[in-house]
């Protein structure tokens, strides 16, 4: 039987002295858009008190589903949840991180919204992350605060589950699950080495631009997907700056595989050519990032590859610097007559010599030594 309880909730008498709790917030599929002011149900509205008020009554009989189950005490967390409560027929639920398989879709629920993301609650306590710039990505969300709220039931898609240990060396180990929304995945052959050439045929005639260094990315073909603001370290040393991620649609890009868009950095120092004198730090320049960039929007501006790293997971970089830009595409028009590309844009396979003149972007200034020039590919 069950029996409301003043917090908004409802315990629930599941036999042979083991007593359970529907949290408010697990009453309903949905989560509760509004609420009147004050009182024992303010969690509610008005409509889903008088829904909890008829159909939790004492003694009346309920069908829950157990969320985390605690065997000294003999008391459970339970939801009232309908699509947690027919869901796993198949197999589906995730109670265990090893039953996260990639490729494996389970229902859950949303515990956590922030600008980050979101975090999705499955069974005993398993959980994952929902990244914003997954979110953006694959279903176009600007802000997941606004499309999502707490208690949210949800369909998500695992993509990776790793163990890692715990950095304070205790020996002890946690759990870390990527998660998707987007649960309809259309799996693609693996290209032969012909059709590779073929698509990347067709895709330079579409304008497409290989993802290497000193390639010139058209305006509109980098979509925002996250801002990620510079990190200040604990003792105050120098910070991480800050940097959007974006996203160019493979079918602009040669040589792209497997996805249906590649994600960049770009540095918010990479912004424009010239920064005040008087710019305080890279905690400013998070501000002119937010006046220029807007997550899920079209960079109406050209972009230029600065790098490409190799062999690692991290993104290739890119600038949006406007004499950098310029300087690539005049040598690009230029190529036939000049012959080479690198002349004004150098990278470290350019065969630079005394005298010649090129143009890249100051990365320090150091009384001791002078100042740092760096060009593509991290050539300095």
């Amino acid at each position: 039987g069950a029996q409301l309880l003043d917090g908004g909730g409802v315990l629930v008498d599941l036999g042979v002295g083991t007593r359970g709790v529907i949290p408010t917030m697990h009453l309903f599929d949905k989560a509760s858009h509004g609420s009147i002011g004050g009182g024992v149900d303010a969690a509610l509205t008005a409509y889903r008190q008088k829904v909890r008020q008829a159909k939790y009554r004492v003694g009346q009989g309920v069908d829950v589903r157990c969320l985390t189950v605690d065997v000294r005490g003999r008391t459970a967390v339970l939801t009232a949840k309908k699509t947690l409560i027919a869901e796993g027929e198949d197999g589906s639920v995730i109670s265990d991180y090893g039953e996260a398989e990639p490729g494996k879709i389970a229902a859950g629920f949303i515990s956590k919204v922030d600008g980050t993301g979101l975090t999705v609650t499955f069974y005993n306590n398993v959980h994952g992350r929902v990244s914003s710039r997954c979110l953006a990505s694959e279903l176009g969300v600007e802000d997941p605060r606004t499309n999502y709220t707490v208690g949210d039931v949800v369909a998500a898609r695992v993509v990776q589950c790793d163990r890692r240990r715990n950095r304070n060396g205790d020996g002890g180990y946690f759990y870390q699950l990527r998660l998707s929304l987007k649960t309809a995945v259309e799996e693609r052959p693996e290209p032969s080495v012909e059709e590779e050439k073929a698509d990347g045929a067709a895709k330079a005639r579409e304008g497409a631009v290989p993802i290497a260094a000193g390639s010139v990315l058209a305006a509109k073909r980098m979509k925002v997907l996250q801002l990620v603001n510079c990190v200040r370290r604990d003792d105050g040393s120098p910070t991480y700056p800050g940097y959007a991620v974006v996203a160019v649609k493979s079918k602009f890009l040669v040589g792209s595989r497997g996805s249906d868009a590649v994600e960049f950095k770009l540095p918010f120092d990479q912004l424009k050519d010239a920064y005040d004198a008087d710019l305080g730090g890279p905690e400013e320049l998070d501000g002119i990032a937010a006046d220029i960039l807007t997550v899920g929007k079209r960079i109406d501006a050209e972009g230029l590859i600065l790098s490409v790293p190799v062999g690692s997971d991290r993104l290739p970089v890119v600038t949006l610097r406007p004499a950098l830009v310029e300087t690539v595409s005049s040598a690009v028009e230029s190529a036939s007559s000049t012959g080479d590309l690198t002349i004004a844009c150098p990278s470290p396979r350019s065969n630079l010599f005394m005298g010649e003149y090129v143009r890249g972007y100051v990365t320090r200034v150091d009384p001791r030594y002078g100042t740092f020039v760096r060009f593509l590919d991290g050539l300095s």
